[in-house]
């Protein structure tokens, strides 16, 4: 007896040691990705188990090892092809998705676009309720009610919607029209909502009872409310700021402010009662002057206590009342033009962040919300062939133990978003911006003007522009990529090429100046985006710097511009004679010379037309405005990929534009004349 005894508990042991391999690490649903600690296989227990005969027959001392609880468990219960648009937590474990997909429209084989709403239940890992959206595309998810009520809000109509908590719908509230398009905020301690317009602040109940809570200046812009405490946040114009702006905390109860100082940002966030601000910011870099998310947390007197700065490529979202800010930081790809997208959670009390790696490279979306017990929950949309329209992409649900997290990335420290570091700021970044300028001119021979110093140069006729410096208060940024488009462009060019345009006794040459908001005088409606120009031996391109990142044309015309005013001062008289004016198509009636009406008179001559016909002669109508114009937009095909990737290539394909071809290669001939050699061959 004693031994069977001994062989039943023999075996038992070994069976426990058995179970808790197959089961140590492996979460009882969902799927794991990620896991820290990483579980212990099976076969690895097994061969690490002590031996039955040394194991004693027990040892209530030692207790068991809990199973390892996974960083990341993907839901398996819910995956659709759509659009996440909100998620909101119910309590500990149950969550409701609203996302948009294609639905059936009722008529055969045709679909639309229609938002549902799913209720899911995280522990469970399954969908326990789903229904489709009675406001539909733009509805919102606002809070929970005591009495379990899910309340909606459709913005832009002013409508309210509550529906039961297995997602039947209830009942539809319609609001004033003054508060369509106000951003609503739930609150859940008083029953009631509040709405901010652009400079008003209302309260309505939850039967629809509006009455004005503050009422702010005519251009003042609120930004955030607390219920809680019944401050207001906003706006309010400040032509003495840097930024234009002042941001005032406002104490609603007795009217009073209690804080007003320059700043301007682009959300605002409000954590455990206090402020905290995301702005777009230029700071230098090794890629230039580039704008960085500045985060900025106030102190309980409202004044800004810390501040750290983000990717610029960076999205953050604070959920209120939570104590971690979730992020997403973009990633650059060697093997595609996407970014694949890393979320982050941020403790900005110890200044760490958490990375939070997923399987899944092709992620471009999330939406987010904290549980009740801390947990986080993720639904990303990801890039799927599967996809019909833009914006649409496999939705996954990803939970995240927070209590795992690893905060070991460090934010990088900032000053304050204030007034007064800013200023120190905008002079740190101009010296960057002329240490850039000054690297180009070097490199290629030409000179660079910024800033007010444009406006000290030789104007020209005809055309009027303001200093970036005083349109953009700070356009660092928009300077930096300015200046880094130049220098791509330039870099098409041979060696030495712009040596050329300096004068061997004056010098002088090619100078640029980066300006803003230049326009044509005599067409006070037409904004151009760069006009070239030649005082005594200075060949001038005075060029917006918005446009020159925004089109591959503008640098290239404009430079064909100053080289043909380089040839012409060279050899007068060059392109003014009949070879050019017998390239073009029998019966033409000679160029417009009208800025205004060259679309209208361009019609009858649309075969002739690069963009219109199949016969072409011209690139497009504004070639016909007069010859030089012409050639411009000629040498735009070398430079923005119409035919091929570089110059050289290009201009070998405009073979099959045989009569396009013929006025290249007319050009090539003067340019090699005075440059001693053709940019695009």
């Amino acid at each position: 007896m004693q031994k069977k005894s001994l062989i039943a508990a023999m075996l038992a042991i070994i069976l426990l040691f058995s179970f808790c391999a197959c089961t140590g690490g492996t979460p009882s649903s969902g799927e794991s990705v990620n896991s820290t600690p990483s579980a212990v296989s099976a076969s690895e227990s097994e061969s690490s188990a002590p031996s039955a005969s040394s194991v004693p027959e027990s040892d209530s001392s030692v207790p068991e090892p809990e199973p390892a609880v996974p960083l990341t468990i993907r839901l398996s219960c819910f995956e659709r092809i759509g659009q996440p648009e909100a998620l909101y937590p119910l309590d500990d474990a149950r969550v409701i998705i609203q996302y948009g997909t294609l639905a059936d429209s009722g008529v055969p084989g045709e679909e639309i676009y229609g938002v549902f709403l799913a209720l899911i239940d995280t522990q469970e890992d399954s969908i326990l309720y789903e229904a489709p959206s009675h406001l539909d595309w733009g509805e919102t998810i606002l809070g929970i009610r005591d009495n379990g009520e899910i309340v909606t809000a459709y913005p832009s109509a002013a409508r309210l919607g509550f529906y039961k908590q297995d997602l039947t719908f209830d009942r539809e509230l319609q609001l004033p029209d003054e508060l369509s398009g106000a951003s609503p905020i739930y609150d859940p301690v008083g029953d009631r909502l509040y709405y901010c317009t652009l400079n008003k602040l209302y309260e309505v109940t939850i039967d629809g009872e509006v009455s004005l809570v503050a009422e702010f200046g005519e251009y003042d812009s609120l930004c955030a409310y607390d219920p809680a405490s019944g401050i207001a946040f906003y706006e309010t114009p400040d032509e003495a700021a840097l930024y234009g702006s002042s941001l005032v905390a406002y104490d609603t109860m007795d009217g009073s402010v209690l804080y007003s100082a320059p700043t301007s940002a682009n959300a605002y966030f409000l954590h455990e009662e206090q402020l905290a601000t995301c702005s777009e910011r230029p700071l230098p870099s090794s890629e230039g002057v580039i704008n960085k998310t500045i985060f900025t947390l106030f102190g309980e007197d409202h004044n800004p206590q810390k501040a750290f700065i983000l990717n610029n490529r960076f999205g953050l979202a604070w959920q209120e009342g939570a104590g971690l800010a979730f992020g997403l930081d973009y990633i650059s790809r060697p093997d595609s033009l996407d970014p694949s997208v890393l979320p982050l959670f941020f403790d900005f009390d110890s200044g760490l962040a958490a990375e939070v790696p997923l399987e899944n490279q092709d992620i471009f979306d999330f939406k987010h919300c904290y549980l009740d017990d801390g947990r986080y929950l993720l639904a990303s949309c990801a890039s799927s062939p599967d996809a019909k329209i833009s914006g649409m992409g496999l939705i996954e649900l990803y939970v995240i133990n927070t209590d795992n997290l690893d905060f070991s990335r460090e934010i990088t420290p900032a000053e304050p978003d204030t007034d007064e570091n800013n200023r120190k700021q905008l002079e740190i970044n101009r010296q960057a911006l002329r240490a850039m300028a000054d690297e180009i001119e070097q490199e290629f021979d030409i000179t660079i003007i910024l800033g007010d110093d444009c406006l000290k140069a030789d104007q020209p006729d005809g055309h009027s522009a303001l200093s970036t410096d005083a349109v953009m208060r700070d356009a660092s940024s928009e300077v930096s990529e300015m200046l880094c488009e130049l220098r791509r462009h330039l870099a098409l060019y041979p060696d030495g090429f712009f040596e050329t345009f300096k004068d061997k006794n004056r010098g002088c040459g090619l100078r640029i100046l980066a300006v803003s908001e230049l326009t044509m005088n005599a067409h006070a409606s037409f904004a151009t985006s760069a006009v070239f120009y030649r005082y005594f031996d200075w060949y001038n391109i005075m060029a917006d710097v918005n446009e020159i990142i925004s089109s591959t044309n503008t640098l290239p015309h404009e430079l064909w511009h100053a080289v043909e005013s380089k040839i012409w001062a060279e050899y007068f008289g060059s392109f003014y004679d009949r070879s050019w004016d017998n390239l073009n198509p029998d019966g033409f009636t000679g160029y417009f010379y009208d800025v205004e009406n060259y679309q209208q008179m361009a019609e009858p001559w649309e075969r002739y037309i690069l963009e219109t016909g199949d016969d072409p002669y011209f690139v497009r109508s504004y070639s016909l405005v007069d010859p030089k114009e012409d050639r411009a937009t000629l040498i735009e095909l070398l430079f923005n990929h119409y035919f091929g990737e570089d110059p050289v290539t290009s201009a070998e394909a405009l073979a099959s534009c045989p009569h396009l071809k013929a006025k290249l290669d007319y050009m090539a001939e003067l340019v090699r004349k005075v440059f001693g050699t053709v940019y695009w061959e």
